[in-house]
């Protein structure tokens, strides 16, 4: 990792136990870098967006289409999501999701 990477990190970066990453301060004793908990709640809506590598295309025809929105409805069943709106573009698509259990992640 370059210097510039160091210095903006504020420490040293190796790979520890598992594949975590471990930040060194200053005393030598690493802490484990994990993602703030997420706050879940009943009713909730998320706006879920995903786009192709490279804006490379996702959906090349009907048929992909039809099976992402065969995983869509997948998702109604197994964990009670909500679909209220989505559109599918050539390389990325859009969906307002309502987590009624808010057990979504």
């Amino acid at each position: 990792m370059s210097d510039l990477h160091n210095s903006l990190l504020g420490g040293r970066l190796t790979k520890g136990k598992g594949g975590f990453l471990r930040k060194f301060v200053g005393s030598g004793r690493g802490r484990l870098m994990g993602r703030p908990l997420r706050i879940e709640y009943p009713g909730v809506f998320y706006h879920v967006t995903s786009r192709g590598n490279e804006k490379r295309e996702v959906f090349k025809g009907q048929r992909d289409r039809g099976k992402f929105l065969e995983y869509l409805e997948s998702a109604t069943v197994r964990y009670g999501a909500r679909f209220h709106a989505y559109c599918l573009m050539t390389n990325h698509y859009h969906a307002l999701v309502e987590a009624p259990r808010g057990n979504q992640s």
